[in-house]
């Protein structure tokens, strides 16, 4: 059995990133454009509809519960019924998102090319991605909260993760694809395990990186705006959204090379 080679994993994700960061820059702005462009619709016409003056952004939590106690004043249904159709589009956006950087890590992983068909192409597959995420979710949640400590969970995890892989790769079905994560995984929990800790490292380090950059860019935002505007709250939203993506493009490349080298494409 070949060990996991954590280095490779690691120096791939960089060098891929670095090499497709056009492409991911353009699959971020359709991907977040297009989330985000429906959730300040669905802000704008509640606005519209309910008089508020809170619903513009929805993506910000507190913004949405102030927006939904002024829908509640109003007791209007036609209001509800958008924002209950908006929260079901949105919902379905994320579980989407969920999904799309997997597919397109590993399309880069096997043949070094990525294209904007790879942000639809597995959507024929969500309801079985969907489904082993409940699994997987389900089995993990038990590993941390009904067995003991946080052991089993992070154990589980790591041996069931690759299930999602092997479903945009292999096109299998729940059962097979989890059996598959399971097997090829068999030995290799502690190298896993080491390489999720990488990983947190990384991600954590570029949070705080770009969270220097938020705070001094909010500084400067309010220095020239003389308040906390709505021009502000922007600059924070995309140095936020460029932070996640950045840790986690590089994350599930490293991923996408750790599960081929697990389990190569000859194997299949």
């Amino acid at each position: 059995m070949k060990a996991l080679d954590i280095k490779q994993a690691v120096r791939y994700g960089f060098t891929a990133f670095r090499s497709h960061i056009g492409f991911f820059v353009i699959a971020a702005l359709i991907i977040e454009g297009l989330y985000y462009s429906v959730a300040l619709a669905l802000g704008l016409a509640l606005d519209f509809k309910t008089g508020a003056t809170k619903c513009y952004f929805l993506t910000d939590l507190n913004k949405f519960m102030i927006c939904l106690a002024e829908m509640r004043a109003h007791n209007d249904l036609g209001s509800w019924i958008l924002v209950i159709g908006g929260m079901i589009i949105l919902l379905l956006l994320i579980i989407w998102q969920t999904y799309v950087y997997e597919n397109i890590a590993l399309k880069i992983r096997d043949n070094d090319r990525a294209s904007l068909k790879d942000l639809y192409s597995f959507i024929p597959l969500l309801p079985i991605l969907i489904l082993t995420s409940f699994i997987v979710g389900f089995v993990v949640t038990v590993g941390f909260i009904f067995i003991a400590l946080i052991v089993p969970g992070i154990y589980f995890f790591l041996r069931l993760f690759f299930a999602f892989f092997i479903v945009l790769d292999k096109k299998t079905d729940v059962l097979p694809s989890i059996k598959k994560s399971w097997a090829i995984t068999e030995g290799h929990v502690w190298e896993l395990f080491c390489l999720f800790g990488v990983m947190v490292i990384i991600v954590f380090t570029i949070i705080a990186c770009m969270y220097g950059m938020i705070l001094i860019s909010q500084s400067l935002c309010k220095m020239i705006f003389l308040d906390s505007s709505v021009y502000c709250e922007l600059i924070v939203a995309l140095f936020t959204l460029a932070a996640i993506n950045l840790g986690g493009n590089i994350s599930v490349l490293i991923y996408a090379d750790a599960y081929r080298q697990l389990n190569p494409k000859r194997w299949l």
